[in-house]
């Protein structure tokens, strides 16, 4: 998962992957103590210092730059990679290719069946529209097959299980991935289907549902709040029984009960995926 951060940027991504090796810690594994997360960062930081952040390490833990915080963060972030490449002395090229992370993100079928859903989270704070965060929301086979109809006909209805309908819970926030809800976070969810229609030997499908989920911090004081309304539709393909499209879209709020218990957060959320067709195949 990409949430926003300088790590989206391509001109940062080209050099990092020009001279380095990307290795992105989660901030929750590496505050406790027993993991190997967090064995690593201790061997390399000392005690009491940052451990979140962005750093720049030798093989052997030496730092050689980093930075945390916010606040022209592209702008560090290159002044951070070009002293640490100084301190390290000539380089060459990795010569990495391009490519992506996941070519089915958001499109056709995984090797195993399961799908990629992709995910777009933004929020509005003060009248501004903020970059969006990008999301991957992983469904296996069986659980992907909850949003297609068992009777693709005219009026058929049906309410996605729970534990489908809670995969989709990081829509809910634009934060970091140690942030953004969890599916165990969720405290009320539905997820409802209707077949609108019928043409062509397609169904079209039509989808709407609530997610509501809140952080409990140590002690089980809330730390966060989210709330999300969906809405969206899809095409079944009904000799095909499969699905050919799904898209759903939603708009809620999240907040700070305990930090900032008067500030709420507008978020609009984006979730997509479409089938490779026969027709688009070589």
């Amino acid at each position: 998962m990409f949430r926003e951060n300088v790590l989206v940027k391509e001109g940062i991504i080209d050099r990092i992957s020009a001279t380095m090796v990307p290795i992105a810690l989660n901030y929750e594994k590496v505050i406790d103590r027993r993991s190997r997360e967090s064995r690593f960062v201790r061997s390399i930081i000392t005690e009491g210092g940052d451990i979140q952040g962005v750093r720049v390490i030798t093989a052997d833990g030496k730092i050689l730059g980093s930075y945390s915080g916010f606040g022209d963060m592209a702008g560090k972030t290159h002044r951070m990679i070009d002293n640490a490449l100084k301190k390290f002395g000539p380089i060459e090229n990795r010569g990495v290719a391009e490519g992506t992370a996941d070519p089915n993100r958001g499109l056709g079928l995984r090797s195993d069946g399961s799908v990629c859903l992709a995910e777009y989270v933004r929020r509005r704070d003060r009248d501004k529209i903020k970059s969006p965060v990008i999301s991957n929301v992983i469904l296996s086979k069986d659980e992907f097959a909850q949003f297609a109809p068992s009777k693709p006909v005219v009026g058929e209805t049906w309410v996605l299980p729970e534990a489908v309908a809670k995969r989709l819970c990081r829509a809910a926030s634009p934060m970091c991935y140690q942030h953004a809800p969890q599916p165990d976070w969720v405290t009320g969810v539905t997820l409802k289907a209707r077949v609108e229609g019928v043409e062509n030997g397609l169904a079209k499908l039509a989808y709407e549902g609530q997610l509501s989920s809140e952080r409990h911090w140590r002690g089980g004081e809330i730390l966060s709040e989210q709330n999300l309304k969906l809405r969206g539709a899809g095409i079944y393909d009904i000799a095909g029984k499969k699905l050919q499209s799904l898209l759903l879209v939603g708009t809620g709020t999240f907040r700070w009960p305990k930090e900032h218990p008067d500030r709420v957060v507008p978020v609009e959320s984006l979730i997509e995926w479409e089938a490779i067709l026969e027709s688009e195949q070589e």
